[in-house]
């Protein structure tokens, strides 16, 4: 995605960044942008909406998997643009719960499991 991003955004303009391409680009792979930057998330997961949303565009969840050596700004960034975020270890968690503001956040902490919070749940793919 981040290569698509780069390479789309190049075209016509050979060792050119075009600011313009670059944000029609972003637009067409759905990635957020703020002041002028594209924020590319770690995966992007395309899915179809249900059936009574026939013609609209494929649902999106932009996440992003947080270490322990993200900066708060950069993990509030994050959150500000959407993604949904993951810890890749406990201290990671901290991190996370510092830079967001405490407990009342649900991390869909997994205890180790690697999964999700119930591992009988069903998903629809």
């Amino acid at each position: 995605m981040r290569k698509r991003a780069r390479t789309e955004s190049a075209r016509g303009a050979p060792g050119n960044w075009c600011p313009y391409r670059k944000h029609r680009v972003a637009r067409e792979l759905g990635l957020p942008v703020s002041e002028g930057k594209v924020h590319v998330p770690d995966v992007q997961i395309e899915f179809d909406r249900p059936d009574d949303s026939s013609g609209a565009e494929p649902g999106r969840a932009n996440i992003e998997v947080v270490t322990a050596s993200y900066k708060d700004a950069a993990i509030k960034a994050k959150a500000a643009m959407g993604f949904h975020l993951s810890a890749s270890g406990s201290a990671a968690q901290r991190k996370m719960r510092s830079a967001l503001g405490g407990d009342r956040i649900d991390f869909g902490e997994t205890e180790g499991r690697g999964g999700g919070r119930d591992p009988d749940a069903e998903l629809e793919f």
